[in-house]
């Protein structure tokens, strides 16, 4: 069996989140990574598509995607705010 890693870039693009959130949800425990030496690190696969089933199954929604409307005041333009 073949374990395909990707690099943290692939990751945040595939979670869609920043390289901040990426690093906590590493230091935390909460995505598995794969140090091949020092400073490098790598995400597997499965590891990844594992946290994206779990989040999504968890929140309802995927991590990155933007949240609905929650029925507050409309957004004014620039215009609006500068009269």
């Amino acid at each position: 069996m073949v374990i395909q890693l990707v690099l943290k870039r692939e990751a945040r693009d595939r979670l869609r989140v920043s390289r901040p959130t990426l690093d906590r949800l590493i230091a935390r425990g909460e995505l598995p990574v794969v140090r091949l030496s020092g400073r490098s690190i790598r995400i597997s696969e499965c590891d990844l598509d594992r946290f994206l089933e779990q989040r999504t199954e968890r929140r309802g929604i995927a991590i990155g995607t933007p949240m609905p409307d929650r029925g507050g005041p409309p957004a004014r333009s620039a215009e609006e705010v500068t009269g």
